[in-house]
């Protein structure tokens, strides 16, 4: 989907990076915070309308109505900035949205059960199988942080 300028999978979700940096080098005129938890949490929801920037429309909802946005004819009206937190959702978005092709595997958090495979992702076993399914789908996914940053193949870090 040409209008999806960047898929990030980032547990912070809406913060300075993806909210200001990211929002203004891509040109986005839509945040995307996608995740069944999320948009059924309203102190979340709440928070992270908090931290939207002002100036772009931001929409907080689960994986199936993002996948029905993504899929039709409405979503062409934006340039969007699409985040979710985990794999989960990114994989199970990559397999309704067959127009995603590009996927940032940015920011995923230290916790029991994870190992880091940069400064930044820490994953489970459960992740990387969710990354390999993605690339098996033919999505690409790569790792990086900030805008200009060299981005680097997943598959340097889990083969």
């Amino acid at each position: 989907m040409d209008n999806v300028k960047l898929f990030r999978i980032d547990y912070r979700l809406l913060h300075w990076q993806t909210g200001v940096l990211w929002q203004q080098a891509i040109g986005a005129t839509m945040i995307l915070v996608v995740g069944d938890e999320i948009a059924n949490s309203p102190m979340r929801k709440s928070t992270i309308k908090m931290a939207a920037p002002k100036t772009v429309r931001t929409e907080i909802v689960t994986v199936q109505k993002a996948a029905d946005f993504l899929n039709g004819p409405k979503a062409g009206r934006f340039i969007i900035e699409l985040l979710v937190e985990n794999t989960t959702d990114a994989l199970e978005l990559v397999q309704k949205v067959p127009t995603l092709r590009s996927v940032n595997a940015a920011l995923m958090k230290t916790m029991p059960g994870k190992r880091l495979l940069t400064k930044y992702l820490a994953v489970s076993d459960q992740d990387i199988e969710n990354f390999k399914k993605m690339m098996e789908l033919g999505v690409s996914v790569e790792c990086y942080t900030v805008p200009g940053e060299k981005a680097v193949n997943i598959t340097k870090y889990i083969g």
